[in-house]
């Protein structure tokens, strides 16, 4: 009875421990009949627990690739010969987005091409249009009602052998299409657009994730 008991114990640690692991600060905010998350991912475990390794230099992000394991890290901006680490969330490779272990915390998705559209489509009927999604007094162009709807979406870059982009533009991953491609998002506010496109899985590139709300 008492193994019993002390094993029921352990198997209650380890699922509350999983759960755990997916309760980072997520803050939905609600666009017309989605809510989707406000900030960067940042999960450093799967659904189940396990731990999602962080590549902490170009070498090991270039290794994960080639394995076709799972991987993140931070935006590394290098400056003057040297680097700065740049942590607005975290970037994953596709093979960390398509685990089947889930990157997406309970109750959330990674964003299918119809979760886009419909986003795209509600903000293109705003006053604000695209720009309501993006955050104020960080991309380059003068817009009014920046970030209206509160989804804070910043030129936080992506990255392939290294990063890039910082500033200027940013790239999510959206859900696997099949098994050589999966989607890639872009926002130009110059064209009032959200960009979907179906980029290959390649092993280098990193981008961000925004969930969006089962």
């Amino acid at each position: 009875m008492k193994v019993k008991t002390f094993l029921s114990l352990l198997i209650f640690i380890g699922f509350s421990q999983a759960i755990d692991a997916q309760k980072s600060d997520l803050t939905g905010v609600v666009i017309g009949t989605q809510i989707w998350m406000s900030t960067n991912l940042e999960e450093t475990r799967f659904r189940n627990g396990d731990v999602i390794p962080q590549a902490q230099t170009d070498e090991e992000w270039q290794e994960a690739g080639f394995a076709k394991k799972p991987a993140w890290c931070y935006y590394n901006d290098y400056v003057d010969e040297g680097s700065v680490i740049v942590k607005r969330g975290k970037l994953y490779n596709s093979f960390a987005v398509n685990d089947p272990r889930g990157l997406a915390p309970l109750g959330w998705h990674i964003p299918k091409e119809s979760d886009w559209m419909i986003l795209e489509t509600f903000m293109k009927k705003e006053e604000s249009g695209i720009v309501g999604l993006l955050s104020s007094g960080s991309w380059p162009g003068n817009y009014s009602n920046w970030n209206s709807t509160g989804m804070n979406v910043s030129p936080d870059g992506w990255r392939d052998v290294g990063c890039g982009g910082l500033d200027m533009n940013v790239t999510f991953w959206g859900a696997r299409i099949d098994s050589t491609e999966t989607l890639t998002v872009g926002f130009d506010p110059e064209e009032d657009s959200v960009g979907v496109n179906y980029g290959s899985t390649s092993w280098i590139m990193g981008h961000y994730v925004r969930c969006v709300k089962d």
